[in-house]
């Protein structure tokens, strides 16, 4: 499945109305390189949370958060630290592993990033997991 975003939604209109954004990635096969599996445009967003979920019952999987102020930075992610941190890139959680049916992690964000990008890849070479992935951001 390839990512889904639905339309930012406003759901109250009382003069403080909340603006929201959605994103889902399902059933993705991990590989032994990170790979994206969420991409979100959070420049409308104050605080995030993202649920992550390894499905494989035995393969452990790796994840990765990074941010960028600038919607369009210089390059994509590298995976080199220097690179990426000279293309605007920064890491807001630093690799961790997710076991196999363990139970989903919730990371939160509240700092307003331009974008977000969610990146995953098998902890163990050649022993895949299978992931999803949940966004919800609100202003």
């Amino acid at each position: 499945m390839v990512q889904v975003d639905k339309s930012r939604e406003k759901y109250l209109n009382d003069g403080g109305s909340l603006v929201a954004s959605y994103s889902k990635n399902l059933a993705i096969t991990t590989t032994d390189s990170y790979v994206t599996i969420l991409d979100i445009d959070s420049r409308g967003v104050r605080e995030s949370i993202i649920s992550i979920y390894n499905s494989h019952a035995t393969n452990s999987i790796d994840y990765i958060v990074y941010g960028c102020v600038d919607l369009y930075p210089n390059a994509d992610i590298t995976g080199t630290a220097a690179t990426d941190y000279a293309n605007g890139w920064v890491i807001l959680k630093d690799t961790t592993a997710l076991a196999g049916l363990a139970v989903p992690v919730i990371e939160t964000l509240t700092n307003p990033y331009a974008r977000v990008v969610v990146q995953v890849r098998a902890t163990v070479g050649a022993s895949q997991g299978t992931v999803s992935a949940y966004h919800r951001g609100e202003n």
